[in-house]
């Protein structure tokens, strides 16, 4: 009885140990097998995946539960597949030389083995973030600038606001790579500091995937620096490594090496219709379930279908306006600018605002005026842009009832008074010559210098000197150094009648201020532009205090504040 129950032990503890090494090696199996990376262009749905050869057996996915078509696996080949590599350094004063310059020996040796088709964009952040490599310089160029570079022996660890700047980079760098990811080196984040972003805000954005964060975390940092930092990698598609001075090349090509060993499955959905919620992208490969994804359905690029959608055109005299309905749901179909209306004279009418209701795939728009013409051609050519290619509705020529002469004059009465505001506005004119002739005290009301093709104009409030203020402007892949005096206030913009006139097509005509208090600060305003003015990543809605280092983003320059 004793053999019999010995025997029966043995059994049960052999067949638990069987089961526990199952277990084992299929739970390393799913660990091992991540999304790194989704690029949604619809229908089209392509996700790098690390852990999958191309003999699979079976792969299956789905996006809120709707099947996805398998369209098959190539593997990642980083000699043909054009890929821009962000690197992003800590330099905080935590960051001791030593370490420092182990990480740019290290990032050096990396750049020097890429091949052509991947491209180096290098930044280096403590609380403030600033770009080295712009991607396009030779190895010795890249080499010669980061050498340059080293820690700040202060300051505070704005891990956050760093990832979100760099991401911002790389959502606008995505039409020109394949393939983008982030290789990080810090010792941990700072949380009680001046970062104007959060953990919570971070992990959100980087779940998407459009960006994996491969980090680099010093073993020094403390567990809580350690868990957040490894989270975010790992939410981001990407994953977190601990590493010391003594072992950093190791570690790194191990990490390269993780990065670089992924394959690209390509899914297709059944229709390049995008929605606008957060969507769950479920994969599973040889019956191993993946960790699932969330996406942004409506922020991916769409392609063009065979077919145009129809749409009918009315106008709701009661309402006055125009309403468009579609047979389907048209992204970019709530823009103002997405509708050019002309009169039979060629002359635009103003869309001054545009509701649309996504449920009726309606879309009516509101107008600064009235019609007093019966025909119009309505054009909705303009309801698709460079970053995401919906279909594109033909023109259409609409009638609209007109309103007679005597209702229109009525609708104006304001014009009667055009005469009136035209003799005040030459009083005026002639007051403010009478001044202009007054002031003794200056040669001219401004002085004009021209800078590397910029042309700055200084105000002169009654010969007060002012306060200096150095410039780094890059636009149009052009860096350029000024170094100006402001006496109240100097306008950005466009228009050749702005303090710093800058040629830049996204920038509105007067597009942001910079301002002195009475406590001989500085402010930056935004002046109603078009595309909004950003403070190190922050679009302004006021009017916000200027630091040292500040960086002002507007159109597609960006500026770094001293003083």
């Amino acid at each position: 009885m004793k053999r019999l129950f010995s025997l029966i032990i043995t059994i049960i503890l052999i067949i638990s140990s069987v089961i526990s090494v199952y277990a084992q090696d299929n739970a390393t199996v799913t660990a091992d097998r991540y999304a790194e990376a989704v690029d949604m262009y619809l229908p089209e749905i392509n996700v790098y995946v690390s852990g999958v050869s191309n003999d699979s057996v079976s792969v299956k996915a789905s996006l809120d539960g709707e099947n996805l078509k398998y369209n098959g696996a190539t593997a990642y080949n980083p000699d043909s597949t054009s890929t821009c590599i962000y690197i992003l350094a800590d330099i905080s004063g935590s960051v001791s030389a030593a370490t420092y310059d182990a990480i740019k020996n290290c990032t050096k040796a990396f750049i020097k083995d890429l091949g052509s088709a991947q491209s180096v964009k290098y930044y280096t952040f403590s609380q403030d973030v600033e770009q080295i490599l712009d991607g396009t310089e030779s190895y010795d160029e890249a080499a010669a600038k980061i050498d340059k570079t080293s820690t700040t022996g202060n300051g505070y660890t704005a891990l956050y606001d760093a990832l979100y700047l760099i991401h911002e980079e790389a959502v606008k760098d995505k039409d020109f790579y394949d393939r983008q990811f982030l290789i990080l080196f810090t010792d941990g984040v700072d949380e009680d500091n001046k970062a104007k972003r959060t953990f919570d805000e971070t992990r959100n954005l980087l779940k998407s995937h459009e960006l994996p964060v491969y980090s680099m975390c010093l073993d020094y940092a403390d567990s809580n620096a350690k868990d957040k930092l490894g989270e975010i990698s790992r939410i981001s598609g990407g994953t977190n490594y601990i590493f010391n001075v003594s072992q950093i090349n190791p570690v790194f090509n191990e990490l390269v090496s993780k990065a670089f060993s992924c394959m690209m499955l390509s899914f297709e959905k059944s229709n390049n219709k995008a929605g606008d919620k957060d969507k769950n992208l479920s994969i599973s490969i040889d019956d191993v379930v993946l960790p699932v994804v969330t996406v942004y359905e409506s922020a991916v690029r769409i392609k063009d279908d065979t077919t145009n959608p129809t749409f009918t055109v009315e106008y709701l005299a009661e309402e006055k306006c125009i309403e468009i309905v579609y047979s389907e749901n048209v992204l970019g179909a709530d823009k103002t600018d997405s509708y050019v209306i002309t009169d039979e004279d060629g002359k635009a009418v103003s869309v001054e605002s545009v509701s649309y209701d996504d449920a009726r795939c309606t879309a009516r728009l509101y107008f600064t005026g009235r019609f007093y013409t019966d025909i119009y051609t309505f054009n909705l050519s303009g309801i698709t842009d460079d970053s995401a290619a919906a279909n594109k509705p033909s023109e259409l020529t609409i009638k609209i009832e007109a309103q007679n002469t005597a209702l229109k004059i009525l609708d104006h009465w304001w014009i009667l008074l055009i005469p009136f505001f035209i003799i005040i506005i030459i009083l005026l004119v002639l007051i403010a010559v009478k001044r202009k002739r007054k002031v003794t005290t200056v040669k001219e009301l401004f002085e004009v210098e021209n800078e590397n093709n910029y042309e700055v104009r200084h105000h002169i409030v009654n010969g007060v000197k002012g306060r200096e203020i150095y410039l780094e402007i890059m636009t149009n892949n052009v860096r350029s150094e000024i170094k100006t005096r402001i006496v109240s206030s100097l306008i950005f913009g466009r228009s050749d009648t702005c303090e710093i006139c800058i040629d830049d097509v996204k920038l509105s005509r007067q597009h942001f201020a910079f301002e002195t208090q009475g406590n001989g600060e500085l402010t930056v305003t935004d002046l109603g532009s078009t595309n909004g003015t950003y403070l190190n990543g922050n679009r302004i809605t006021g009017t916000m205090m200027l630091r040292n280092g500040d960086i002002i983003a507007a159109g597609l320059t960006k500026i770094k504040v001293g003083f």
